[in-house]
């Protein structure tokens, strides 16, 4: 076999044993992002993003009313704010004016107590002193009184602000007409003198009232026809002069009363 040729050789022994298998081709390494799992939400996740971001967001204009609301609301509250601090500043620069003066008040008195004192002798000064305390704890009185009759008026009208209409503009009406007058006293003679003369007034009305109702029968008694009257007033049955009994004989008797 020695003379047979390395062709020859391979023919024969490819037909006695088969083709021979064929030698696996050297395989490449693979490459590590070939390696590299994917994972489909990722991917998908990733590609959203990546749309969304490319997307322009649209922006949002705020409601002009709705702005427009905001600042009236917040500008209200800036001005009621202010007023609170005005009005309380303004009670605190009067509190201060009033001590102030009570302060003076207070050393006038003392050294006109020291002078009675000392030209007219202790007894005059303590009577000035006693007359003095009396005078000023009737006036502490008095405007505690004024001040609790104005804060009572601020709540009546508060409450009369959410009656009927009709009578909210009653009592304001009222209220023009009695402060004309100087006291209490006055103000009640004058509703008083007000009642009675609506009184009169009534009064008066329900008499021209009769009246009117009494010419208006003499009216209509005038205008009633005299037959009618003549009418109304007769007996019941025929006429006078037709009755049987007045017949003139006996004939005219069962005349008149089968007629």
């Amino acid at each position: 076999m020695s003379g047979l040729s390395d062709s020859v050789f391979e023919e024969l022994t490819a037909e006695i044993f088969g083709e021979p298998a064929a030698e696996p081709s050297p395989v490449e390494p693979e490459s590590p992002e070939a390696n590299a799992q994917i994972d489909p939400e990722t991917t998908t996740s990733d590609t959203t993003d990546e749309n969304r971001s490319t997307e322009p967001e649209e922006a949002t204009e705020p409601d002009p009313v709705d702005t427009r609301l905001r600042e009236i609301e917040q500008r209200e509250q800036e001005l009621a704010q202010r007023e609170q601090e005005q009005t309380e500043q303004r009670n605190r620069v009067i509190a201060q004016w009033q001590a102030w003066q009570d302060q003076q008040a207070e050393q006038r008195a003392d050294a006109y107590y020291q002078q009675l004192a000392d030209e007219h002798g202790q007894e005059i000064a303590d009577q000035y002193k006693t007359l003095r305390t009396t005078d000023l704890q009737r006036r502490r009185e008095a405007e505690q009184r004024a001040n609790g009759a104005e804060h009572g008026l601020t709540a009546a009208m508060i409450a009369l602000e959410h009656t009927h209409p009709e009578v909210y503009q009653q009592v304001l009406a009222m209220t023009e007409r009695l402060v004309q007058y100087p006291d209490a006293t006055q103000m009640q003679q004058a509703i008083l003198s007000e009642q009675e003369q609506a009184n009169q007034q009534n009064a008066k009305i329900v008499e021209l009232e009769q009246v009117v109702r009494e010419l208006r029968s003499k009216i209509e008694a005038q205008a009633r026809p005299a037959a009618a009257d003549i009418v109304d007033g007769a007996p019941a049955g025929p006429a006078t002069g037709l009755r049987p009994e007045d017949a003139p004989d006996f004939d005219g008797f069962f005349e008149r009363l089968f007629a």
